[in-house]
């Protein structure tokens, strides 16, 4: 991949991050996850799938007549989900160790309440022990959250980058003899 396609990927990949970021404090803020509600899901998912689309297809519209291939394509959203990953990894482990360790602990009571598990069992406990052990160390953090966005970005880029490639310009001076 070209450098300039890189620092492009790297800068979307950055926004991509950002806004990403801002609906986590906004749900953190407001709770919306605490009771089992997948609607913060759902716009995470709607505002990245659009993000990725938006900087896809302004980036197969800057290459002009050299058009974009599919893996060219899928290769850019998955470059920016890279890039993504990176950022958003690392918000995620200061946010779960620093900043909201108490609601994601509420998220985690909800869902074994939720599941008829009695909080106060001997094994649910061991359990908790073992989850904030495994949450503390940044580089499981790190990995685990960059292996999602990875993959979350490449299920959203293998469909998306089959209506986003652009065939090349065929009768465009470059490719005249």
């Amino acid at each position: 991949m070209a450098t300039s396609q890189m620092n492009s990927a790297a800068k979307n990949g950055g926004i991509i991050s950002l806004v990403l970021m801002a609906l986590a404090v906004m749900d953190w803020q407001l709770k919306i996850s605490l009771y089992g509600s997948s609607a913060m899901n759902f716009l995470q998912f709607v505002v990245l799938a659009t993000l990725l689309c938006i900087f896809t297809r302004r980036k197969a519209i800057s290459k002009g007549d050299e058009g974009m291939t599919y893996s060219s394509a899928l290769g850019y959203i998955v470059s920016m989900m890279l890039f993504a990953g990176i950022i958003i990894s690392i918000f995620q482990y200061i946010m779960q160790n620093y900043i909201a360790v108490d609601y994601y602990r509420e998220i985690m009571d909800y869902a074994i309440l939720k599941a008829g598990i009695d909080i106060n069992s001997p094994a649910v406990e061991r359990s908790m022990a073992l989850t904030q052990k495994l949450q503390s160390n940044i580089v499981l953090v790190v990995l685990s959250t960059m292996f999602v966005m990875m993959l979350y970005g490449t299920v959203i880029g293998l469909i998306a980058a089959a209506f986003l490639k652009r065939k090349p310009n065929i009768f465009a001076d470059t490719y005249k003899e």
